[in-house]
């Protein structure tokens, strides 16, 4: 395969799939069953630059193998530190059902994330990286959003399941579910302002986290502890587009789709088989 060097791409290194200064209106993009592979030194297997605006737009990847073997300065996705990575007006986000293989980092969603009204969602992940899975150096989820972990396992290397130093958590909903990191911190680094961070059943150097007191020490110093065997609305409904909650099931205002009432509709996570962390 040839790489040709296309103007503004001044980063981008052998990815076979590449968003460039990319506006998504009412559209959606799906990548399923199949496998992103780069084997170039410092390069990934999905690359983000120029700027990415999702408005009323869906971006999924199902069931997708992201292996980069480029190196320490690899990754499996890399969102460019000088684009922004923007999910307005009921957008989604969707990672799910995709293993994540690198010698370096793992999905590395940048410094200029801006979430609202959206959602941003990795569900039934596995990643074995040098780092942390899921890694965002700065940006905002705000009024509306939400961003959902859920059975996110770091496995191999990867010590923690989320880095995200210097994102700002301002009146969005933040949930975290059957997540498992081989190291002791589950998640770190957010400034919470104001919202909720939901958490339920989460692993951190091979204990079950159960308290408040647990998920301090894991990284996340203000929380929402809900059972095992508990169900809450804040762990399966995105809220905008939800009526109500019973029985542990959403019902959804129009407009919601799926279980989770999401603005479309997206996989489920699939039953897997996960290593102990």
């Amino acid at each position: 395969m040839h790489y040709s060097q296309l103007s503004g791409l001044t980063d981008v290194v052998a990815s076979p799939l590449v968003l460039h200064a990319t506006s998504l209106l009412q559209s959606q993009l799906r990548v399923s069953n199949t496998v992103l592979r780069s084997l170039h030194a410092g390069g990934s297997a999905v690359y983000v630059g120029g700027g990415v605006d999702l408005l009323s737009s869906a971006v999924v990847l199902d069931g997708v193998l992201l292996e980069a073997s480029g190196g320490p300065t690899a990754s499996a996705m890399h969102v460019s530190s000088s684009s922004r990575l923007s999910l307005r007006s009921h957008s989604v986000l969707s990672v799910t059902n995709v293993s994540v293989v690198s010698s370096g980092g793992g999905i590395v969603l940048g410094e200029r994330l801006a979430v609202s009204d959206s959602v941003l969602r990795f569900v039934g992940v596995e990643g074995s990286v040098a780092s942390s899975l899921v890694r965002c150096d700065g940006g905002t989820v705000g009024g509306g959003g939400w961003l959902e972990l859920r059975d996110v396992w770091a496995v191999g290397e990867a010590l923690s399941v989320a880095s995200l130093s210097g994102v700002t958590l301002s009146g969005c909903a933040v949930s975290i579910a059957r997540c498992a990191a081989i190291g002791t911190t589950l998640v770190s680094g957010p400034t919470i302002t104001s919202g909720a961070v939901s958490v339920q059943c989460n692993r951190a150097g091979g204990r079950v986290l159960r308290s408040s007191g647990d998920y301090r020490m894991a990284g996340l110093p203000s929380v929402s502890v809900v059972p095992c065997d508990g169900c809450a609305a804040a762990l399966a409904c995105f809220d905008a587009l939800t009526a109500s909650f019973s029985d542990c099931v959403c019902s959804c205002r129009a407009g919601g789709v799926g279980e989770a009432c999401l603005p479309f509709d997206v996989p489920p996570a699939r039953a897997a088989v996960r290593r102990a962390a």
